[in-house]
C-alpha cells in the first residue's frame, strides 16, 4: 500500500467522507450556451441568467452565464463598439487585410455580447475562469473570412469567426484544419445540433445566414501556457471538447495533444520524435538535436506508456525521451504514468542499483561491511546540494544505507556517492529503462537523454529496435 492510500484509509476511518470530484465543462461547451444565448435573444429580446446545453454524451446541462453582461440594449451597443471595433486578428502567417475585424462594420444594438466564464471543475488547466464572449447577428455570406468555418444549420448558414483571443491553425495534422481557426470537431458538432435544436434552419422558404463573432478575453496571455505555440496554433487558445465535459484529472486532452504532435510530426514526414519531460529538458534537447523541426519535439510529463504507444501508432522510428534522473528511474521501474505517488518503489530500485555499483550485491551485503573505495573519492563540490553530504564518511553498508534511507529524491541519493560511481548507475538505469520501453513498442530504436537539474546534458545512450538487432543488422 503506497503513502497515499494509507492516507486515505486514515482518513476514512476518522469518518472523514471521500471528496467527489466536479466535472467542468469545455471551451466549447462555452462557445455552445454563447450561440444559444444569443440565439434565445434574438427571438425573444429577454435577457437569460443560464442556459440549456445539449452535450455529445447526451446529457442535458444548464450552464450559468455572467448575467451582468447579458446587457441591455444601450450598454449592449457600447460594450460591442469598444470591445469588438479596435480588435485585430493576429496571425503569423500575415493573411492581409482580409484578417481584419473591419470598424465600418457597425453592430445593431439588438445583437448584445453575451459572456460566460469557463469552469473546469476539479481539473483545472489554466483556461480555468478563462471569460469567452460572442455575438450573433443576421449576415451575407461574402462576410465570411478565409480563417472562418461555414457550418450548415438546417436550412441556415452559420460563419464561425474568431475575433480575439483564439489561435490560428497553420500546420497540419491538429484536429482543427489548416489556415483556420483552432476550433476543433466537437464544439463545431456541438453549435450544429444545438442551434438546430433551438429551432435555427427551420423554414426552407426563407434560408439565412449568420454570423456568429466569438472570443476569449486574455486568450493570448493564456496560449503562452498551453501546447498551442508548439503544435502550431498562433494567436490564442484552441476552442476544444470531444462531447463537452472535462472529465476531473482525467489528463485526457494532455495525452490526446501528445497523439496529435506525433501524428503532426508523421504527416509532415517526420520519423524521429523527442518525447520531453518538461521545459528544461526539451530545451536541452533542442540544442542536441539543432537539425530537427519543432514538430519533432513534444513535452509528455508523466505519460510515457501514452506516448511510446502514439509514436508506435504513427510508425516513428526512432524516440529520445528527454529526461533527468527521476524520471528515469521511474522508467526504469516500468512505471507507464510517472506520477509522485509511486517514489517508494522507484527509490528502492536506485537504492539497488547504487549497490550493486559499488560492488556489493543487495542479497550479500552484511552490516558494517565496507564499502567499495571509490567513496573515498570527494563528489562534486561545486555542487552546493552536496553541503552536508560527506562522502568521505560513509564507510560502511549501514552507514550509506542509513543516507540512502533519508533521501527523499532521486536527486538527492545520487549526490551520496561519487560521479563515476553515479554515471554508472544512471548507465545501468539507462538499460532497465530501454527493456521497459522495447516491451511497449519493439520495433523502434529508443535514446535517452539524460539532463541534470539545470537542464545540461550528461550523456546519450541508445537502444537499436529489437527487430533489427534480431535480423542481424544492428
Amino acid at each position: 500500500m503506497t503513502k497515499r492510500s494509507k492516507k486515505t484509509a486514515n482518513e476514512n476511518e476518522q469518518g472523514q467522507e471521500k471528496k467527489e470530484l466536479r466535472w467542468g465543462y469545455s471551451t466549447g461547451a462555452c462557445a455552445t450556451a454563447l450561440a444559444l444565448s444569443a440565439w434565445h435573444y434574438k427571438q425573444s429580446q429577454e435577457e437569460i441568467h443560464q442556459v440549456e446545453v445539449f452535450f455529445l454524451d447526451g446529457r442535458k446541462i444548464y450552464l450559468p452565464l455572467l448575467v451582468d453582461d447579458v446587457a441591455s440594449e444601450s450598454s449592449s451597443s457600447e460594450l460591442k463598439s469598444s470591445e469588438l471595433k479596435s480588435l485585430e486578428l493576429k496571425s503569423s502567417h500575415e493573411l492581409g487585410d482580409t484578417l481584419s475585424v473591419k470598424a465600418e462594420k457597425g453592430v445593431a444594438s439588438q445583437n448584445p455580447v453575451v459572456r460566460i466564464r469557463k469552469d473546469g471543475g476539479d481539473d483545472p488547466d489554466c483556461t480555468h475562469g478563462a471569460i469567452l464572449f460572442a455575438s450573433l447577428e443576421e449576415a451575407k455570406l461574402s462576410d465570411a473570412m478565409p480563417a472562418d468555418y461555414i457550418l450548415s444549420v438546417g436550412y441556415d448558414t452559420l460563419i464561425v469567426h474568431a475575433v480575439s483571443g483564439i489561435g490560428l491553425c497553420t500546420r497540419l495534422g491538429l484536429d482543427c484544419e489548416q489556415g483556420h481557426w483552432a476550433i476543433n470537431q466537437g464544439p463545431k458538432q456541438m453549435l450544429i445540433t444545438n442551434l438546430k435544436d433551438a429551432g435555427m434552419g427551420l423554414c426552407s422558404q426563407e434560408p439565412k445566414v449568420w454570423l456568429f463573432s466569438l472570443g476569449v478575453e486574455d486568450g493570448v496571455e493564456i496560449a503562452k501556457h498551453t501546447l498551442n505555440p508548439h503544435l502550431g496554433v498562433e494567436g490564442g487558445i484552441s476552442i476544444l471538447g470531444t462531447t463537452g465535459h472535462v472529465r476531473p484529472y482525467s489528463h485526457d486532452a494532455y495525452i490526446e495533444t501528445v497523439r496529435v504532435c506525433v501524428r503532426s510530426n508523421n504527416l509532415t514526414g517526420g520519423e524521429h520524435m523527442v518525447f520531453c519531460t518538461g521545459g528544461r529538458t526539451q530545451k536541452a534537447a533542442r540544442a542536441f538535436y539543432p537539425t530537427l523541426p519543432d514538430t519533432a519535439f513534444v513535452s509528455i510529463g508523466d505519460f510515457i506508456g501514452e506516448s511510446i504507444k502514439a509514436a508506435r501508432k504513427y510508425k516513428m522510428k526512432r524516440v529520445t525521451i528527454s529526461c533527468m534522473g527521476g524520471k528515469l528511474c521511474k522508467y526504469a521501474a516500468g512505471f507507464e504514468n510517472t506520477h509522485a505517488h509511486n517514489v517508494a518503489q522507484d527509490m528502492e530500485l536506485l537504492r539497488e542499483q547504487i549497490l550493486l555499483a559499488l560492488n556489493i550485491p543487495h542479497s550479500k551485503a552484511t552490516s558494517g561491511a565496507v564499502l567499495h573505495e571509490n567513496l573515498d573519492k570527494k563528489t562534486d563540490s561545486t555542487d552546493e546540494e552536496l553541503k552536508g553530504c560527506d562522502t568521505q564518511a560513509l564507510k560502511t553498508y549501514d552507514d550509506l544505507c542509513a543516507e540512502l534511507q533519508k533521501a527523499q529524491s532521486v536527486r538527492e541519493a545520487l549526490l551520496y556517492i561519487p560521479p563515476d560511481i553515479r554515471l554508472l548507475v544512471l548507465s545501468e538505469l539507462a538499460e532497465k529503462a530501454f527493456h521497459f520501453f522495447h516491451s511497449l513498442c519493439d520495433d523502434v530504436e529508443f535514446g535517452i537523454l539524460l539532463c541534470d537539474f539545470n537542464g545540461d546534458c550528461i550523456f546519450e545512450k541508445r537502444s537499436p529496435a529489437r527487430q533489427t538487432k534480431e535480423k542481424g543488422t544492428a
